[in-house]
């Protein structure tokens, strides 16, 4: 794997990380899960309370392997839904830090466009 690789997706059970891991592969994406307490790259870091599985891959297919990992979710119908309307596919993806804890929202194009 390339010595510039990036974080492209966090799992909470090892077995979504795990089949993430297995479409990238498919594809012919070569790419590394750590679990939480494995050692990062170097200029890395994982925040002491951060307890997901990670699946890392070469910078350069970044776009190809977040797309791969979408598209696998979305054919097994187990993937992430907009957190408003309950549609497939949010392609927009909010993360608040506050107070040492992260909350990540999923959203549609449209609710994301539409505040109410």
């Amino acid at each position: 794997m390339s010595t510039t690789s990036t974080p492209i997706s966090n799992f909470l059970d090892r077995s979504d990380a795990e089949r993430a891991q297995q479409a990238l592969r498919a594809a012919g994406i070569e790419c590394t899960l750590r679990a939480p307490g494995d050692e990062l790259p170097p200029g890395w870091r994982r925040e002491p309370t951060d307890s997901s599985f990670t699946v890392w891959a070469a910078r350069e297919r970044l776009e190809a392997a977040t797309a791969i990992i979408q598209e696998s979710w979305q054919d097994s119908g187990d993937g992430p839904t907009c957190e408003r309307c309950g549609a497939g596919n949010p392609t927009i993806h909010h993360t608040v830090l506050q107070e040492g804890t992260s909350v990540t929202n999923h959203f549609c194009e449209k609710c994301h466009s539409d505040p109410c």
